[in-house]
């Protein structure tokens, strides 16, 4: 995969520390990150689990929106541009971004292509 390493630092971080964030109310034991890549002939898959609450329902296309946060009042700061700037990344690979959330758990899966940055 070619590209700038502080783009894809930039995509893991904010998804992982959003995923960390969402279990924060849990207890430890039933906390968990799962984060899983696949290389494919044409493209990479990154996936990243977690067993938190969910996203609610209907926010799931609000979440990419600039200033949009489901972080509740208290918790770490955030500004609700962190998946805004996630997407915008992985569609300047040609990437695609995919999530799906229930209340047992939201997984994001990033496929990036291989070869040459477009």
């Amino acid at each position: 995969v070619c590209g700038n390493s502080g783009e894809f630092v930039q995509i893991w971080t904010n998804i992982m520390k959003n995923a960390i964030d969402a279990m924060d109310d849990m207890p430890q034991e039933k906390s968990n990150l799962l984060i899983k890549s696949k290389a494919a002939p044409n493209h990479i898959k990154v996936t990243i689990k977690d067993s938190g609450p969910g996203i609610p329902n209907g926010m799931i296309d609000e979440i990419f929106k600039p200033h949009i946060t489901t972080k509740k009042e208290g918790q770490t700061f955030g500004l609700g541009l962190g998946l805004t700037i996630v997407q915008k990344i992985i569609k300047r690979y040609a990437g695609e971004l995919l999530v799906k959330s229930k209340p047992t758990g939201t997984t994001f899966t990033v496929k990036i292509p291989i070869g040459e940055n477009t």
